[in-house]
């Protein structure tokens, strides 16, 4: 009968301690919800790291190409560099170029075969300094 009695209450405080565990997992699930509606909110999301935007219905669009103010940014092939306004830069020089052009709007085009790694890091800093985005496909010719 004691070895009986014993086995209960190790079966009692195991299903105790999963309990607890799920419990746990439940409010640590709810917490990550309640900040991932504020992110909402705000009209970022995070995946990975990298802020990146919502697409817009596409009301607006037109807009960017009629500024004269904005950029043209290319992601060519060759890793490490971009292209804006015809001019090569380097990766490393291209977050104090695009400092100066908060809240501008920069047209985009990215090669078919550029490293993402390049494409990511120029949608980071474009992020960082709220410059609005034009994406023009470039297919195959």
């Amino acid at each position: 009968m004691k070895d009986f009695r014993s086995m209960a209450f190790v079966i009692f405080a195991d299903i105790a301690f999963q309990l607890c565990n799920g419990l746990a997992a439940g409010y640590y699930f709810v917490t990550l919800k309640e900040q991932e509606a504020k992110h909402a909110e705000s009209g970022y999301f995070k995946e990975k790291g990298i802020d990146v935007p919502r697409l817009e219905d596409g009301t607006g669009s037109d807009s960017l190409t009629n500024d004269h103010n904005s950029l043209e940014i290319s992601v060519p092939k060759v890793g490490g560099q971009f292209i804006i306004d015809g001019k090569t830069v380097q990766k490393s020089d291209l977050d104090n170029i695009l400092k100066n052009q908060k809240d501008n709007t920069c047209v985009v085009s990215i090669d078919q075969d550029a490293r993402s790694g390049d494409t990511l890091y120029l949608f980071d800093v474009l992020n960082k300094y709220y410059v609005k985005i034009k994406i023009v496909y470039l297919g195959d010719k």
